[in-house]
């Protein structure tokens, strides 16, 4: 059982995922202390864009529209905007291999519990069963990474 908790994988680890998740020969899930930690970071997110007070990417707006507050109502939208705005990419797809690895590492550091992420919505079997091909491009690098998102929203 290989369990994410937001600390560095190995080159065994990472080959693991790579080669044997499809197959079902290695199990990956968040470690127990990871969840409580992600539950924490996901409550106080939510108080912030529950406030009124505006929180820069969690109830407003971004770049030149840093400073308007969105309504309760639109946040999610706002969200899943933000991340279909960093879903692309060019360029020829990366491999399944290649991208469970993109995936579970992203999953991995969601797992530390810094991004007010639901635990769900990064659950290592689920999301790695869905993962498809991620094409490699601009949007990737120039994204600090959220490409790999786009895997873990559908």
């Amino acid at each position: 059982m290989l369990q994410l908790s937001g600390q560095p994988l190995s080159l065994h680890e990472i080959a693991q995922i790579a080669d044997g998740v499809p197959a079902g020969s290695v199990r990956v899930q968040i470690a127990h202390a990871a969840i409580a930690q992600m539950d924490a970071s996901r409550a106080v997110v939510r108080r912030v864009a529950d406030n009124a007070l505006p929180v820069y990417g969690i109830n407003t707006g971004f770049g030149k529209l840093c400073e308007v507050r969105i309504s309760n109502g639109e946040l999610a939208r706002l969200q899943l905007n933000l991340v279909r705005s960093h879903a692309c990419g060019l360029g020829a797809p990366l491999s399944e291999p290649e991208t469970r690895v993109i995936v579970a590492l992203r999953a991995n550091t969601l797992a530390l519990g810094y991004s007010g992420v639901r635990p769900p919505r990064v659950h290592p079997p689920a999301v790695l069963r869905r993962a498809r091909p991620l094409p490699l491009g601009s949007a990737l690098r120039r994204s600090g990474g959220h490409l790999p998102h786009r895997s873990t929203r559908q």
